[in-house]
């Protein structure tokens, strides 16, 4: 079926109506006929645009890509090795997938023979396996002019004399249960002044010179914020865990090739980086 030109304006229109209607229901429940109604528009309309449902999932997830690979190669830009600009880019791509509700909804329940998810937690439940598949040094993000910018290490009792700003659980779950686990290792209670659901409302507050942040090295090589100085913990360095996670089944052959490709991306706790501008070099090993 040949389709007829018609105008950006509609094609647009139609697809964000179908984006509300995938974070809402999920991507398998919604029809032709209910991303019509939303859009405003006719069945005879809608189908102008999208011959059927797969060429709006196909339009939907391009625009949606197009959008993501602008945004990470922006963060990725100031990058110049390709190691850590392939680790960043991942990193980046999987936290704007999650910010997004109805890219979200592709991951859900009812896809979840023929998808994968990245986390930071390995809790799951039964029939779900965890698979560690990066570990990404803990460091601290230092305003520029904060006494403790010219620490090379920052010990932890002396982190927690400071103000911080925190990941809020109920939007990063796993990377604030992880950040936790490392505080409780010294008997003093952290002065949390403000919890936020992004990284990069986080960066925001420590270039502000407003508190102190916990986050991982490839984050903050990847932030755009400028003013910010990433220091190591004393010692041997705490890492961030992110894991696959997927149904414990036979994975079906797109999901095998995806979990081939995450797992050969090398983790950016496991070789040497190049040292930037605002980093601490790299870390020595303990004796």
């Amino acid at each position: 079926m040949r389709m007829q030109p018609v105008k950006v304006d509609q094609a647009e229109r139609i697809l964000d109506a179908a984006a509300e209607l995938f974070a809402r229901h999920g991507v398998n429940p919604v029809g032709m006929g209910e991303v019509a109604r939303a859009a405003g528009c006719s069945r005879a309309t809608l189908y102008r645009y999208f011959e059927d449902r797969r060429a709006l999932h196909l339009a939907f997830v391009r625009r949606e890509a197009r959008r993501i690979g602008v945004r990470v190669a922006t963060e990725t830009a100031p990058l110049s090795d390709p190691g850590e600009r392939l680790t960043a880019a991942v990193l980046v791509a999987v936290r704007l997938v999650r910010e997004v509700p109805a890219l979200l909804a592709w991951f859900g329940a009812a896809d979840a023979a023929t998808t994968a998810g990245l986390a930071q937690s390995d809790e799951v439940g039964d029939g779900v396996l965890a698979e560690e598949v990066w570990h990404d040094p803990l460091r601290v993000a230092v305003p520029a002019e904060h006494p403790l910018a010219a620490r090379t290490r920052i010990p932890l009792d002396e982190l927690l004399r400071y103000p911080l700003v925190m990941c809020d659980p109920q939007a990063c779950e796993g990377h604030a249960r992880q950040v936790a686990r490392v505080l409780r290792a010294v008997d003093r209670e952290p002065l949390v002044v403000e919890q936020v659901a992004s990284f990069d409302l986080m960066m925001a507050l420590v270039s502000a010179g407003f508190a102190l942040g916990l986050a991982g090295a490839s984050q903050l090589a990847a932030s755009r914020e400028q003013g910010v100085m990433a220091r190591p913990l004393a010692g041997r360095s705490p890492v961030l865990t992110t894991y696959l996670l997927r149904l414990d089944r036979e994975p079906s052959e797109p999901l095998a090739r995806f979990i081939e490709r995450v797992a050969s991306i090398e983790s950016p706790g496991d070789g040497a980086h190049a040292v930037t501008a605002n980093s601490a070099g790299p870390e020595e090993p303990e004796p």
